[in-house]
């Protein structure tokens, strides 16, 4: 959707002169219909000017000074504010979160553990039970996964290049160095609150869609596309859920990674920040 902000005086001369043009059926002789629609064709026209005479002033009350778009830069940099500020961001070096996943395909809920360190390491390890563990690593150069149908494989190209920016610790503040190009696109509601929308092109030329909370200033969605080996390319749209205060930042504990088929939901119970993390966890396992 775009932004679009109409002026006060387009509404009015277009809708109050289409109005006040339509024929008029009336049992009275031609010429004093033709005369009393001049008559209020011109009464209309003046009271068209009065209003655009005085639109700079009313327009403070209906289009008050925050109608007007923020600017990328002006987004991003609330955003960062509303997460706690750059310099709170950058005093955590790691973070350990537990709760559990939440699994729409098959009705399962298993419990779930997500561990990231700085700069761009990254581990998640499902518990299903009998068919053992889902995992996904990312240890900043090389990717893996292993689970009980697809045993330990590497990550393909696509999610290689995607890993180097979903796994960045300090993604929060680093959009505009992960996305060189951005732009505001529109305005929309993403659970029945309005959010900015914000275009990112990363330099490889994936594009995501970054979704802004236009009260909080807070992420809550993006949509990408993957490259998926079975089904193709596939549409993600990861919402960003019920905010909590964590040593002075705002992180999401619920996060729903959405598929036209599917959707995965995260739910922490538990966030841990700055806590001890062996760099050997985030390596591929050898078997």
């Amino acid at each position: 959707m775009p932004l679009h902000f109409p002026g006060c005086g387009y509404r009015a001369a277009s809708g109050w002169k289409r109005f006040f043009t339509q024929p008029l059926h009336a049992a009275s002789s031609r010429s004093l219909v033709d005369a009393g629609a001049a008559l209020a064709y011109d009464l209309a026209m003046k009271s068209v000017w009065t209003f655009l005479l005085f639109c700079p002033v009313l327009g403070l009350v209906a289009a008050p000074q925050g109608a007007q778009a923020p600017s990328v830069d002006q987004i991003l940099d609330r955003y960062v504010q509303a997460v706690g500020g750059k310099d709170a961001i950058a005093k955590v070096t790691s973070r350990a979160m537990k709760g559990t996943l939440e699994n729409s395909d098959d009705g399962t809920t298993s419990p779930a553990e997500v561990v990231a360190k700085a700069p761009n390491k990254y581990l998640s390890v499902v518990s299903l039970g009998d068919s053992g563990q889902a995992q996904e690593g990312w240890n900043g150069e090389t990717g893996w996964g292993k689970d009980h149908d697809s045993g330990l494989h590497d990550m393909n190209k696509s999610d290689l290049v995607a890993a180097k920016r979903d796994y960045d610790f300090y993604r929060q503040i680093r959009l505009k160095e992960l996305f060189p190009k951005m732009s505001l696109s529109g305005k929309m509601k993403v659970d029945d609150r309005d959010a900015y929308i914000v275009e990112a092109t990363a330099a490889d030329g994936a594009v995501e869609k970054l979704y802004f909370d236009v009260e909080s200033g807070l992420l809550v969605r993006r949509d990408f596309e993957r490259v998926n080996v079975d089904d193709g390319i596939l549409l993600y749209e990861v919402d960003y859920e019920d905010y909590k205060d964590v040593d002075g930042l705002k992180l999401p504990s619920t996060v729903r990674r959405k598929t036209p088929d599917y959707a995965l939901t995260y739910r922490f119970t538990e966030i841990k920040q700055n806590v001890a993390v062996d760099d050997a966890r985030f390596n591929k396992p050898e078997k």
